[in-house]
């Protein structure tokens, strides 16, 4: 994954549209990890969406997982999970961030982020999820323009160290559909510093990161000026 490429995901593709597995090798070593990227949730781009799929339904945006794959169900599946919750049972466009935890014998525990009716489709938000091993805990947030909410999960354990560790972007068949839009400066980071545990910390290093910017070769995805984004205003 290029930190400067734009990735379209259609919501009904069948693979994930990245994949990244730690080595055997590392793995005793990893007490941290995080999965970061620039989002875009969009009805009728790169794919239009059936009006069923996209009320009706869960998707699945990224995950990291111990397991199978981070949309299972299995203790360790969703290490950390991102979804898009059915507009029909929430009151608001929803998304949830779910990890697992050893101590409470639970699968799934998750926090979840409401947005604003019209503040959802054709947006950029920056997206962090990290998990630490030492500070027992997740945090997750969405950053847009200078809105930002951010979640917390505290006393969380997972299997130390994990025997597996695999970040997936997108879905794949017999799980979840996907989310329908794009990435930009995706991230899966398990070393050291990769756990940014306050809204301050992801502040500071989305301004190190470049931002998904139009250019020419993206008019066919945007319809923003050249040079523009659209960021969040209002979460």
């Amino acid at each position: 994954m290029k930190p400067t490429e734009l990735i379209e995901q259609p919501y009904d593709k069948g693979i994930p549209t990245a994949q990244v597995e730690v080595g055997e090798s590392y793995l005793p070593y990893v007490t941290e990890y995080s999965m970061g990227f620039w989002y875009q949730f969009r009805f009728r781009s790169p794919v239009r969406m059936d009006l069923d799929k996209k009320r009706a339904d869960r998707h699945a945006v990224a995950g990291v997982t111990e397991g199978d794959f981070y949309t299972g169900k299995k203790m360790g599946d969703q290490s950390l999970s991102l979804f898009f919750e059915p507009w029909d049972s929430t009151d608001k466009p929803t998304y949830s961030f779910c990890t697992y935890d050893l101590l409470r014998d639970k699968s799934s525990v998750c926090e979840k982020i409401e947005f604003n009716y019209h503040n959802v489709d054709a947006y950029w938000f920056y997206v962090y999820s990290g998990y630490s091993a030492k500070q027992q805990k997740t945090y997750s947030a969405f950053f847009g323009n200078d809105q930002f909410k951010g979640v917390t999960v505290p006393s969380i354990s997972h299997t130390a160290p994990p025997s597996k560790l695999q970040f997936n972007l997108g879905s794949r068949k017999n799980t979840l559909d996907a989310i329908n839009g794009y990435f930009y400066h995706v991230e899966f980071n398990y070393k050291k510093g990769a756990f940014l545990g306050t809204e301050d910390l992801v502040r500071d290093y989305v301004k190190k990161i470049s931002t998904p910017k139009v250019k020419a070769d993206f008019k066919k995805f945007f319809k923003q000026p050249e040079g523009e984004i659209a960021v969040s205003k209002k979460l």
